[in-house]
């Protein structure tokens, strides 16, 4: 199962993903939303990423977000992996506090 958490303290933005799902259709659904973060945020002159780590079964993403659209960032990707959790429960848990 991929276990990932989602927080949000302030300005700052932290994800961290772990482990594999069962099917590949999850892995990549999963995969694509973090590398579309990453990339997001690597080109958002509102963001300032402070770290990317990445590794088998295993992507993290901290930034501090300074504006409004580098929030939106991560609520549309937070939104997208809520909807994969809602549709796959068996295999991916997510906990967050960016809708808390």
């Amino acid at each position: 199962m991929t276990d990932i958490t989602i927080e949000r303290h302030g300005r700052t933005y932290i994800i961290e993903a772990k482990y594999h799902a069962e099917t590949s259709k999850v892995c990549a659904a999963v995969s694509a939303l973090l590398c579309t973060l990453d990339c997001a945020l690597r080109n958002n002159k509102h963001a300032e990423l402070t770290a990317s780590m990445r590794g088998y079964g295993y992507y993290a993403i901290s930034c501090e977000c300074n504006g409004k659209t580098a929030r939106e960032d991560w609520n549309v990707i937070t939104m997208g992996l809520l909807q994969i959790e809602q549709a796959h429960p068996d295999e991916i848990k997510v906990t967050q506090n960016i809708f808390s």
